[in-house]
């Protein structure tokens, strides 16, 4: 992102949401949680069951798969039965009149307020790398228009292993790029260790009763799509994959509780 394009947004987004910013604070400020925390930010990083946890609560509010395409068509934000709820606006989130909320937004880049209770999913790299693929690949094959920009890195014949080489560095290692800008593993997994609950997408539903328990909230699973179609790889490409994954092995190495 250019540093003007930054600058801009610091203006626009605090006068464009201005207007929403007295109900937002009147209605998150009545819920407090369980363990003293005042919201739930999301470090959401892409194909680990992220939007699965987003409907998870938002189900407190309705139903979540309808209310989460709400907050997608809507401006980011949404109030439904007395929960707020803001997504991928910087300036909404660091301002943090909501309960909860979450974005793609690297750890690095933001400045959570004070009582926010931090919580990630993570996934096994290779698992991930390969469902990332199998996405934009379905999108090629049903002709949607989403991703356009990330197309380019599968070829005019998708493989595996162009795709690899195409992919940027920062988007193949999501998950150490999420919270170390020199995707340092070292420091990725301190900032991880650091995060007040952790997830896996392997074990998701009961990472989320644990989940629901420690906040005392009623979450409940929800299923966001899967891209599960049948897309030949190449022995030789995943094993190159899973040597060019090795610093988000590192990083997971260093967990608490790993493994």
């Amino acid at each position: 992102m250019s540093v003007i394009k930054e600058l801009g947004k610091k203006v626009v987004h605090p006068v464009r949401y201005f207007p929403s910013r007295g109900e937002r604070k009147r209605v998150s400020g009545a819920r407090t949680l369980a363990t003293g925390h005042r919201r739930v930010y999301f470090y959401h990083i892409r194909k680990t069951a992220g939007t699965s946890l987003n409907m998870a609560f938002m189900g407190l509010a309705g139903n979540g798969h309808d209310l989460n395409e709400a907050l997608q068509k809507n401006d980011k934000w949404l109030i439904a039965e007395g929960y707020v709820f803001v997504r991928a606006i910087r300036h909404l989130i660091e301002e943090g009149f909501y309960f909860q909320g979450g974005s793609h937004i690297p750890a690095w880049r933001l400045s959570l307020p004070a009582g926010t209770f931090r919580v990630t999913c993570l996934r096994d790299p290779v698992e991930r790398v390969l469902s990332h693929y199998r996405m934009l690949v379905h999108y090629r094959e049903t002709g949607q228009d989403r991703a356009s920009n990330e197309m380019l890195w599968l070829g005019e014949t998708p493989s595996l292993g162009t795709f690899l080489d195409r992919i940027p560095k920062a988007h193949l290692l999501r998950q150490v790029a999420m919270f170390s800008e020199r995707l340092d593993p070292v420091e990725a997994g301190d900032f991880v260790n650091s995060l007040e609950f952790v997830m896996h997408q392997s074990r998701f539903d009961a990472d989320l009763e644990r989940l629901g328990k420690l906040l005392a909230l009623p979450l409940k699973p929800y299923r966001a799509k899967s891209y599960q179609n049948k897309v030949e790889v190449d022995d030789g490409d995943v094993a190159r994959l899973r040597e060019m994954m090795e610093p988000e092995y590192r990083m997971m190495g260093m967990l608490e509780g790993a493994g």
